[in-house]
């Protein structure tokens, strides 16, 4: 442990450096001279080590590299109701003014089969012999700063603690790093952060540019002085007056000047505190922060694509469906699409498991469930996802468009797909993934309480590796999709015992099926995602594989357009027919030429409902359900 004594009488002026008076990092790798733990688990209760010693599955301390202090309930699964971590004595008796304790944190908050975890900081003023909470605990998800005032305790010896309850359950833990006690600075701010879009319409005209900072220091703040620059150029300065942002408090501002881009480019956006109270930081490496804005001028709506890891035998994957799955039902479905690859562990694992999962798995190298990735960018436990998460993917622009369309033939227990790209942009090879998915499964209950799993996904189409697409700006080519699940059902003794695709399958209820479609770039970001539409893409006698029929937009407001891909140029006709068999729109002798051939269909005149529009090439007909919105 390294500890600072701060000199008695010693004087602090207004901008200058905070003094330490305690400082401990763990980075001796074991537990400081004067600490101590008390603790009913059976596995010491607080250790120090790094993440690859002290992470579990459901719970990694990702993102600190270094030596810490940790309690981990989900790897014990033990008795962690009181757990305390405590510090040796610390010396205050010295000060006078303001004391501030700030310490780096690995907390849930989270609530598991019941139990709700709870962590405080406590403190005690009699050697150790009772402690008070000196604060609760906030959850974050990350390793995240956190700093309290401890100017009530000045002139006494302390000890303060870290206290981590399970809540009589199996929960998840806590880590602590960096444990300082200081004076601090009369200013002393920090820029914690820049609230910008990640993507700017240039139809929005001006952009505000918003920062977040923090008053670590010991005076009120009434003014700001802030600037920020485009690019590297000149500086836009401005001034905020009026405050008054007390000792610890956050603050969201405001620039007085807005930004207008120019034109669609990727700029970075540099802001920056240059004063407070009109008075410099002594310490400016925490007071200026950058992020990039990519401004464009248009682009297509955005379905969120969320692949969840997850198992039957994995208990921290119930709280995981069941927070992914509250937050969803209240999110329009158009905005997302979601699939769900049943993992071979822990234990048994799943026996839903598949060999097109397991790939999924090692493209985005996940290593714990429950893991969920969002839009192939967002790596992180489906416990931590939020509505703020789905916003933020959800304003990502899409320059590609998909409309896709799958009917099911439950005797022949086979499934067609066929889907339409357009982009507006030239981005290059893609990879186009089809995902046959069941939307609720039963049998595959396993050791975790799940009685239900949503979204299986039963296989990939033609393969997990997908297929590969040149983008190019103002295309649009239909590629369709054919698959046929072989001989009969069969429920897996265990994930090592998976299904031989080549005959058998895991199909509850081919009436259950459904399909996701995506299409994923060479850094694994997915350029937009949809949800298939059921509907009849090939009834009576129609040939598929000759010639492919789709409608698009379905449900339709105005107009649709029946996308038909023949082999060899053709007469078609199309027929509209509406629920009682009467004909409402009928095209005839429609001359098709090799390829892809689109009709627009104006829908204006039709009352909101359901229709049939039927297709005939050369005497074969297709008849495709369509919907108009009203």
């Amino acid at each position: 442990m390294r500890k600072i004594l701060l000199l008695a009488g010693a004087a602090l002026l207004a901008g200058s450096v905070s003094a330490q008076i305690l400082l401990e990092d763990f980075e001796s790798g074991s537990l400081p001279s004067g600490w101590a733990i008390t603790t009913s688990a059976t596995d010491g209760g607080w250790n120090v080590g790094n993440s690859a010693t002290l992470g579990s599955g459901a719970f990694p301390f990702d993102g600190n590299s270094t030596q810490f202090a940790g309690t981990n309930d989900d790897q014990c699964n033990c008795d962690k109701s009181n757990d305390f971590l405590y510090s040796s004595a610390v010396d205050l008796t010295a000060q006078t003014g303001t004391v501030y304790l700030k310490y780096n944190q690995f907390y849930y908050d989270a609530a598991y089969q019941g139990a709700q975890e709870i962590g405080t900081v406590e403190v005690s003023t009699d050697g150790g012999s009772s402690y008070a909470v000196l604060s609760t605990m906030v959850g974050f998800g990350t390793w995240n700063v956190v700093t309290l005032d401890l100017s009530a305790y000045v002139g006494q010896n302390i000890m303060i603690a870290f206290r981590y309850n399970d809540g009589a359950g199996w929960t998840y833990g806590m880590g602590i790093d960096d444990i300082s006690v200081f004076v601090p600075a009369n200013e002393d701010y920090t820029l914690t952060g820049v609230d910008l879009p990640n993507y700017f319409s240039l139809a929005n005209g001006s952009l505000d540019i918003v920062g977040i900072m923090t008053n670590n220091g010991a005076d009120v703040i009434t003014s700001m002085d802030v600037e920020y620059i485009i690019n590297g150029g000149a500086p836009v300065t401005g001034s905020l007056t009026g405050l008054s942002i007390s000792p610890l408090a956050s603050y969201d501002f405001t620039h007085p000047t807005a930004w207008t881009p120019a034109a669609e480019n990727i700029y970075s956006v540099e802001l920056k505190i240059t004063a407070v109270n009109g008075l410099s930081d002594a310490d400016v490496s925490d007071n200026m922060l950058a992020q990039d804005v990519n401004v464009f001028t248009t682009s297509y709506p955005r379905t969120v694509l969320y692949e969840t890891f997850t198992s039957s035998t994995c208990g921290p994957c119930v709280a995981g469906n069941a927070n992914f799955e509250g937050i969803i039902a209240n999110i329009p479905s158009s905005e997302y699409a979601s699939v769900k690859y049943q993992m071979s562990w822990p234990g048994a694992g799943d026996p839903y498991n598949t060999l097109d999962g397991n790939d999924r798995r090692t493209y985005y190298q996940i290593s714990a469930v429950p893991g969920m990735e969002i839009d192939g960018g967002w790596d992180g436990n489906s416990n931590s996802f939020t509505q703020e998460l789905h916003d933020d993917a959800g304003e990502v622009p899409a320059f590609i468009s998909l409309w896709a369309q799958y009917t099911v033939n439950v005797a022949d227990q086979k499934v067609t797909t066929c889907v339409t790209i357009e982009s507006m942009k030239d981005l290059g090879s893609a990879t186009l993934h089809m995902a046959i998915k069941e939307h609720l499964t039963i049998e595959n209950v396993g050791s975790n309480g799940e009685t239900e799993f949503s979204d299986v996904v039963k296989k990939m189409v033609p393969s997990s590796a997908g297929q590969s697409v040149a983008i190019t700006a103002g295309m649009s080519q239909q590629i369709c999709e054919e698959y046929t699940f072989k001989g009969t059902y069969r429920l897996p003794n265990s994930a090592a015992d998976l299904i031989n695709d080549a005959s058998e399958h895991s199909v509850e209820e081919f009436t259950d099926l459904g399909v996701v479609v995506w299409m994923q770039d060479a850094t694994k970001m997915v350029l937009n995602a949809t949800n298939a539409v059921s509907a009849p893409l090939s009834v009576g006698s129609f040939d598929s594989q000759n010639n492919q029929i789709s409608l698009y937009p379905n449900p339709a407001v105005e107009t649709t357009t029946v996308a038909i891909t023949t082999k060899d140029a053709s007469v078609a006709s199309v027929n509209v027919i509406n629920v009682v068999g009467k004909s409402v729109l009928n095209l005839s002798t429609v001359q098709l030429s090799q390829g892809l051939n689109k009709i627009e269909l104006n829908t204006t005149s039709l009352n909101g409902g359901v229709y049939f529009v039927e297709v005939t090439i050369n005497g074969e007909v297709s008849t495709s359900q369509l919907v108009v919105q009203k």
